[in-house]
């Protein structure tokens, strides 16, 4: 699980640069008091964010045992980390931007406590619980534990997304 963890973090840190250079931009807009302008760039920076993941992702993918040999793991614990990373990887493309970039624009919109909100009750209700239910009670073991972190991902992404379709976010900062 370490193994795929690094792999997905690694994944990850585009989308996490997007974000931190979401807050900026959103902010400046939702300070010069153009407060259309937010949703628009966050839908291009979301779509920046799933591209990169996705070219990242593919690379990955193909170089994944190759990848995996660098951490000079057990053949057993290269075939887990192959499939948690495989995994990891579709969700990092198609979850993981929506459910962890857009908070930033929603932060920087003055909309921190919707973003905190959902985040804290996200990860108790699906990473903590259901993971615990997958992972332990249904003998999942650690596939368990992150599908219940992609449903977290998942959760996550649905509200936001329904939270940037929306206006309020927009209008916190007045």
């Amino acid at each position: 699980a370490s193994v795929a963890n690094s792999v997905a973090s690694f994944s990850a840190v585009p989308g996490m640069a997007i974000g931190i250079g979401l807050v900026t931009v959103t902010g400046q807009c939702v300070g010069a008091g153009k407060l259309e302008q937010p949703k628009s760039y966050t839908v291009g920076f979301l779509g920046l964010a799933v591209l990169i993941a996705g070219l990242l992702n593919i690379g990955l993918y193909f170089f994944s045992d190759q990848v995996i040999s660098l951490f000079g793991v057990s053949s057993e614990t290269a075939v887990l980390a192959k499939s948690l990373i495989f995994s990891t990887l579709i969700a990092n493309t198609v979850f993981w931007p929506p459910a962890f970039v857009l908070p930033n624009a929603l932060r920087a919109a003055n909309d921190a406590k919707f973003t905190m909100v959902i985040a804290v009750g996200s990860m108790w209700l699906f990473r903590v619980l259901l993971g615990v239910i997958l992972g332990k009670h249904m003998g999942m073991g650690v596939f368990g534990v992150w599908l219940a972190m992609f449903c977290d991902w998942t959760f996550r992404a649905i509200m936001f997304l329904a939270r940037i379709k929306g206006k309020k976010w927009q209008h916190r900062a007045i």
